[in-house]
């Protein structure tokens, strides 16, 4: 079991880390999609991934959870997949005054999201069925400490960017109006 949560913790981690190169790069810094009326809903749905995020982790890598956590954690991956769906379909309107979506940009989303959903499946396959009870023990036996303190790290660095989204969302000309 510890092998494959360890390559689940890798995919994860290379998930976060690529898809930091295109969230950050590509949607706030280069394209700015959160100033343009076009590609505001994309942006909202970027907002909505990067506050599941933190809670999938929390609930499916800090620790190893069984009964209601895993359900929830299941859940919010569930909602994660249909948010990126609906990011997939919207990105041709919301790209079309930036001459469509880049082929480098459309290269890396293939592979974030490979990469997220590969780990989230590893993660989620590698729980015993009597995890899946809700009256289940609530956590179960530990996972590797790689797993644990790496996805514990991340998730204060990725608070602060729902909170950025939220705020580029409230004032996307950058000016705080008091």
């Amino acid at each position: 079991m510890d092998q494959i949560v360890l390559v689940a913790t890798w995919l994860m981690l290379g998930y976060a880390l690529v898809g930091s190169i295109d969230g950050v790069y590509y949607h706030l810094y280069k394209f700015k999609l959160y100033a343009h009326p076009e590609s505001r809903y994309e942006h909202i749905l970027h907002t909505i991934r990067v506050l599941t995020f933190p809670l999938v982790l929390l609930l499916l890598f800090v620790k190893n959870y069984g009964g209601i956590y895993l359900w929830l954690g299941t859940g919010l991956v569930i909602v994660d997949l249909l948010v990126e769906t609906l990011d997939i379909y919207s990105e041709e309107k919301s790209r079309k005054h930036l001459g469509g979506l880049p082929r480098t940009e459309y290269y890396i989303h293939m592979m974030t999201n490979g990469l997220h959903f590969a780990s989230m499946a590893m993660i989620i396959a590698v729980k015993p069925l009597f995890a899946w009870k809700l009256n289940s023990e609530i956590v179960l036996n530990p996972y590797p400490e790689f797993t644990s303190m790496i996805s514990a790290v991340m998730i204060p660095g990725i608070v602060i960017l729902f909170f950025l989204h939220v705020y580029l969302y409230l004032f996307p000309q950058g000016k705080l109006k008091i």
